[in-house]
């Protein structure tokens, strides 16, 4: 088989059916598909349940909400940072050709920059109607608890899949090559052609039937198509570009040789279990710790119904102080180890999923720029994360979406991503800057007022702060220096009029 020449559909079915490839491959994936389950149990137990799961079935129950807390909090900030309301997540702008032809003509310049940001509003306006946020949320826990999600945006919808419901072959150096997505549809929603031909029971019809959908990379194109029972499905077979291809196949981590990425909660999966077991010991010690049971000695007058109907404040006949005695366990100090060891591996959790509330030191002294300080750090952290998910996630989002709304530019326009990785870098300009201005104050304020190049210095805070063009919203010194002129010039004349009537 030469190097451009692809099998089709008919062929790769010939090699093995979707059912029997995809069961091969998720079991050559057993034990990833097993450390994603124990993750999800330790964190939120319904984001990948066990094989047999159903709606009858009673999820796990943990000991603690620390999990659940840290997942929730560090994908809602992924949600705001890589897909921000009200604001574009992604610059369009035009080729370094493009750019050079444009330099010859000019006026280009402006009218492209303004036809180019209507653009990116209009794509904006269609990821807002499309009301893919909630499953992009979704798509960012499963990737924090199990390192892997897919997401299939077709006909104006964003669909999720997890890791149990799909497999993937990706190359060495991580290029996804082959998926296949795996799902149930009811048999009265099969078109009637492929309905007669399964050879399926009257029992088998009343239940969901499992629908396999394939998306095979050849060069620089996919080919597409959809299997039930080893029947292809009529019209599912096509051929698709690369830049517009609806699937999104994202991971956590990305680890060259491997299919699947792992998530956070598996780079911190000790820290969970030994947070699970102490919860457990604690919470089991401190039941003991406070059940109370008295005892009454043997011959004694006191009756054990008249003890236990005594009142708060009642009067039982004998000498309770002989006769009596009580039975507790007065060990809480042996409680400080464990509670020590919680607050630490809370303390670490909460760094690692960004949770301020546990990683700010617990003093009455702590300040404001010790915080900000930590929440820079932190946040740094997930530079490598930011990377991956504009790679996987936002590019092909872009791409998609001004496919879908036939905004095919070609080569001239290519979109860059404005958020996650590049947006830490820019405030840490703009906190650089402010600390040299800060720095220079404390030595010489005069300086500033001085020697500072304001034109300049406004035009790096508008590149750290995302503005576009921020030089054109202020006046230079030449345009300042006409005005003032103007203005002495046409003084001149009023001033000269009274003295002239004199």
């Amino acid at each position: 088989m030469g190097k451009d020449t692809f099998p089709t559909a008919e062929e790769l079915k010939q090699e093995a059916g979707l059912k029997a490839l995809f069961d091969k491959r998720d079991g050559d994936r057993i034990t990833s598909l097993n450390t994603a389950r124990d993750c999800s149990k330790l964190t939120i137990p319904s984001v990948l349940p066990s094989e047999s799961f159903t709606e009858q079935t009673r999820l796990p129950d943990t000991y603690n909400s620390l999990g659940a807390r840290a997942v929730n909090n560090l994908s809602n900030k992924l949600l705001l940072g890589l897909l921000p309301p009200n604001s574009a997540f992604f610059r369009l702008k035009v080729t370094d050709e493009v750019a050079a032809e444009s330099d010859t003509q000019s006026g280009m310049d402006s009218e492209v920059e303004a036809q180019l940001s209507k653009l990116e509003t209009r794509v904006m306006a269609k990821i807002e109607a499309s009301g893919m946020r909630p499953i992009v949320h979704q798509a960012f826990v499963n990737l924090i608890v199990t390192g892997n999600a897919v997401l299939l945006y077709e006909n104006d919808t964003m669909n999720l899949y997890k890791m149990d419901s799909y497999v993937v072959d990706r190359d060495y150096a991580g290029n996804v090559t082959d998926v296949i997505l795996k799902e149930k549809v009811a048999y009265e929603a099969l078109p009637d052609e492929l309905a007669n031909k399964l050879d399926i029971t009257d029992d088998e019809k009343k239940k969901d039937i499992e629908l396999y959908t394939r998306y095979n990379r050849q060069g620089s194109q996919w080919l597409t198509y959809q299997e039930i029972n080893t029947e292809i499905v009529d019209g599912s077979e096509q051929t698709i570009k690369d830049k517009h291809i609806p699937l999104m196949v994202l991971r956590w981590s990305k680890i060259n040789g491997e299919n699947y990425g792992r998530g956070l909660v598996e780079q911190l999966i000790g820290d969970f279990r030994s947070l699970e077991g102490l919860t457990q010991m604690m919470l089991e010690y401190s039941a003991i710790a406070a059940k109370v049971i008295f005892g009454i000695k043997p011959g004694s007058p006191i009756e054990v119904d008249e003890l236990e109907d005594a009142e708060n404040g009642g009067v039982v006949v004998g000498n309770l102080e002989q006769d009596v005695s009580r039975l507790s366990i007065d060990k809480q100090s042996d409680l400080q180890i464990p509670m020590k060891m919680v607050e630490d591996i809370t303390r670490r959790i909460g760094a690692a999923f960004l949770l301020q509330s546990t990683t700010t030191r617990d003093s009455e002294r702590t300040t404001a720029l010790e915080i900000q300080y930590l929440a820079r750090e932190l946040e740094d952290a997930l530079g490598g994360i930011y990377s991956i998910i504009s790679q996987e996630f936002q590019l092909p989002l872009v791409n998609l979406l001004m496919a879908d709304m036939k905004y095919d530019l070609g080569n001239m326009v290519e979109p860059t991503i404005t958020t996650g990785l590049s947006a830490l870098g820019r405030s840490q300009d703009l906190e650089k800057l402010r600390q040299l201005n800060g720095l220079i104050a404390e030595v010489s304020p005069d300086y500033l007022t001085k020697y500072l190049n304001v034109e300049e210095y406004l035009k790096r805070i508008g590149t750290a702060l995302a503005i576009k063009d921020v030089q054109t919203l202020f006046y230079n010194k030449e345009e300042v220096q006409q005005e003032q002129q103007g203005i002495t010039d046409a003084g001149v004349p009023q001033m000269a009029q009274p003295q002239a009537q004199q």
